[in-house]
């Protein structure tokens, strides 16, 4: 008995259908089903048993052309984006990297520090760089101001930044003792005193110690800066012909920072850096008070508080030019020094 054409088509398409069941899941269901399985259709481009099906045999017996598009474009056709393996390794690999190296980076700041690390060579230019000179200072300024009989002992010596009701940063020699609090104008290139402040303990009635911020629409670039304000005015205001008198010396209050050469590049021994550093002068200046308070030689108890020290500058274009260019620091500036 003789077979149509059509009847023996369909008889190979049967056979052929028994043996896509019966080795790929996927192949055998309908587009529209596959089109609403998601992960059906993701593992037909990495499945091990779809790669077999690139080697059937044409199914239709149509012509040699014809191959498994049958097969192969129900999943396609089902709408959703198949990404082949192959080439999604570099994309992967790109992604992970950027994904690695926006954790790695550090985070933007729109603050500008005003003391950044020093190099070596910008170091060199601060007379105070130099060895043993400080110290040679120091030891000057205690032999001639302090007297034990009347400041007692000394507690320690500091190299810091004073900061001015102007905002201008100085400078400055402390010295510390169990009565007394002393601020040294000192010229590093003469080696000779230029003024002295002496204030007494027990007439310190504030410590403020925190980051160093300007007021809220200050124009002034932030300082990432941390900071001391010790204050004897007793919680009074300063009054308006002292607070804008720029030749008025008589402040209640003095406003220390570290020392630029606290961020200089090359390392130094702990001790020689603890010399520049405002924590290391709070930590001492703290203790000293509550001992005081401790043994009632203060007149009245002394508030530390731990919070931020507002500077009020609003513009500051002088400040800004003098304090950029350290203009309150003894330097070496070219073929000059000052």
């Amino acid at each position: 008995m003789e077979l149509s054409d059509e009847e023996c088509t369909g008889a190979s398409f049967q056979g052929a259908t028994l043996q896509i069941q019966q080795d790929s899941y996927l192949c055998s269901r309908s587009p529209s089903s596959v089109g609403d399985d998601n992960e059906s259709v993701a593992k037909l481009s990495i499945s091990p048993d779809a790669t077999k099906l690139l080697a059937v045999e044409p199914l239709t017996g149509k012509g040699e052309g014809n191959s498994d598009e049958n097969c192969l474009k129900p999943a396609v056709s089902g709408g959703v984006d198949v990404v082949s393996p192959i080439t999604s390794f570099p994309k992967r690999i790109s992604e992970r990297f950027r994904r690695t190296r926006s954790k790695d980076a550090p985070p933007q700041s729109t603050a500008i520090c005003q003391n950044p690390i020093l190099e070596e060579d910008e170091a060199k230019d601060f007379f105070t760089y130099r060895d043993g000179l400080v110290e040679a200072a120091v030891k000057e300024c205690v032999s001639e101001l302090v007297t034990p009989d009347k400041d007692g002992e000394m507690l320690g010596s500091w190299l810091l930044t004073e900061i001015s009701l102007w905002d201008h940063e100085k400078e400055r020699l402390i010295l510390l003792t169990s009565n007394s609090l002393f601020t040294v104008k000192y010229d590093f290139i003469a080696l000779k005193q230029l003024d002295v402040r002496r204030v007494p303990l027990d007439r310190v009635d504030t410590l403020v110690i925190g980051d160093l911020i300007y007021p809220t629409g200050s124009l002034v670039p932030a300082r990432n800066m941390r900071g001391l304000r010790a204050m004897w005015n007793n919680g009074e205001p300063l009054a308006f012909r002292k607070k804008w008198n720029p030749f008025n010396n008589e402040i209640p209050w003095t406003t220390y920072t570290s020392h630029p050469l606290l961020w200089r590049k090359e390392s130094l021994v702990s001790s020689v850096n603890e010399m520049y550093d405002v924590d290391d002068f709070a930590r001492k200046i703290v203790s000293a008070v509550e001992k005081a308070q401790t043994m009632g030689t203060t007149e009245s108890p002394c508030s530390i508080e731990h919070k931020s020290i507002v500077l009020e500058n609003y513009v500051g274009l002088g400040s800004l030019i003098h304090n950029r260019n350290a203009l309150g620091f003894f330097k070496v500036r070219g073929k000059f020094s000052f």
